[in-house]
């Protein structure tokens, strides 16, 4: 599917996530950076950016609850090679009592172009039970918050259009 992109700039008026230069070991065969490193990038960029909404690394240990990528959907634009300068920026998306929907952007700033773009559907999952659960409260109202503000935004996000949010229970 060939959905139209945000531009640099819009993009690039999201906090960056990540920044950096592309490393020659970041290279494949094809003289550009490997598949691994651009998903590397972009799902760490996702991990961080939850962390706004109490979903960082240590969440797991602290609520015996992660957050599980069900969906993912990445689209590879344009190649970086070595020596791009880029920045990783997060949008969310979508957010529910217990899943988060997101869509990361990798940015070549030396081109001027969005290289890559990966969408994600988490879930929050009980680590004992290993069943789908509700987040906390203060994460409910750190999303809603996240999300009020990504919908104020002047610009719109399309998606791959095939992810969809779980059925919502109970209240927002």
């Amino acid at each position: 599917m060939n959905t139209p992109l945000p531009s640099v700039e819009e993009i690039t008026a999201l906090p960056a996530i990540d920044r950096g230069a592309v490393q020659k070991d970041h290279i494949d065969v094809n003289g550009h950076m490997t598949v691994m490193r651009y998903l590397d990038i972009l799902t760490a960029g996702t991990i961080t950016a939850c962390g706004e909404y109490g979903l960082d690394l240590s969440y797991p240990k602290a609520h015996c609850m992660g957050l599980f990528a069900v969906d993912h959907h990445a689209r590879y634009l344009r190649e970086l090679r070595l020596g791009t300068h880029y920045t990783a920026h997060v949008r969310l998306l979508d957010a529910s009592e217990q899943a988060v929907h997101t869509m990361a952007y990798l940015v070549d700033l030396d081109g001027g172009s969005v290289s890559s773009t990966l969408e994600t559907l988490l879930l929050n999952v009980n680590l004992t039970t290993r069943r789908v659960a509700r987040f906390t409260e203060n994460t409910i109202a750190a999303l809603a918050t996240g999300l009020a503000r990504s919908k104020a935004l002047p610009w719109e996000v399309r998606g791959c259009g095939t992810m969809r949010m779980p059925e919502r229970k109970g209240t927002r």
